[in-house]
């Protein structure tokens, strides 16, 4: 039973507490002291200011973060650990089912009880330590991050140049769904790939007035077609 929802903003704590059928609350002062497992889903940057939260507790504290050790949450508990779930989560997009979860503790004991939180949300966890978690994190923002950056790069461009870029979208989702069944590596295709240097040229023609989408195709292009060389 979720129990309360903090937010330094009032409006969010109450959204998001009356759809769990929880008190939204804005001051720290008002958290309850006897609740089995805090979560902190707060930005990485602001874990390393849980002292001035002036909040400790004998209970267990977890964070969500993928790059942050656990160990940052000493200063609040001596039970503590992580809930990662690799996935980006905002508040106005549903959750997709079967998130993968990655759980850590400082002890065999509280390992376990993270782990059984996560369970009851996902059947997809596992345990990591912060190494672990840093490397994945890492990945997430490759595969994540970077790749809609792009695709927020065309998207601007297609709009530019009276295309739609939802004729894309198909081409997108089928490429996300073949790497569920094959390497990446074997999928690679593209003129890069197959060095063809007259579509290329004609290309990088296309993007003269694009020059950060012609940065990043032409050091795609380097990278892609010498992997092909060796």
């Amino acid at each position: 039973v979720i129990q309360q929802v903090y937010s330094r903003i009032p409006q969010h704590a109450e959204i998001l507490a009356k759809e769990l059928g929880a008190s939204g609350i804005s001051s720290v002062t008002r958290i309850i002291r006897d609740a089995d497992i805090y979560i902190f889903a707060i930005a990485d940057d602001e874990l390393y200011k849980l002292k001035e939260w002036m909040f400790t507790t004998s209970r267990i504290v977890v964070h969500t973060a993928g790059s942050v050790s656990r160990d940052v949450l000493k200063v609040l508990t001596p039970q503590y650990g992580v809930l990662y779930p690799l996935q980006t989560l905002k508040k106005d997009i549903g959750v997709i089912n079967g998130i993968p979860f990655f759980v850590d503790g400082n002890s065999d004991g509280i390992r376990q009880q993270i782990f059984d939180l996560a369970k009851s949300v996902s059947e997809n966890v596992q345990y990591a330590d912060d190494e672990t978690r840093r490397k994945l994190h890492l990945g997430a923002v490759v595969v994540n991050n970077f790749s809609n950056y792009l695709f927020a790069l065309t998207e601007q461009y297609c709009k530019n140049e009276g295309l739609d870029f939802k004729s894309l979208s198909p081409l997108i989702a089928e490429g996300a769904m073949r790497i569920n069944s094959y390497s990446p590596a074997v999928l690679q295709t593209g003129p890069a790939f197959r060095n063809d240097l007259s579509t290329i040229s004609k290309q990088r023609e296309l993007l003269q007035q694009y020059p950060e989408l012609l940065r990043i195709y032409e050091l795609f292009t380097e990278i892609i077609a010498s992997g092909q060389r060796h």
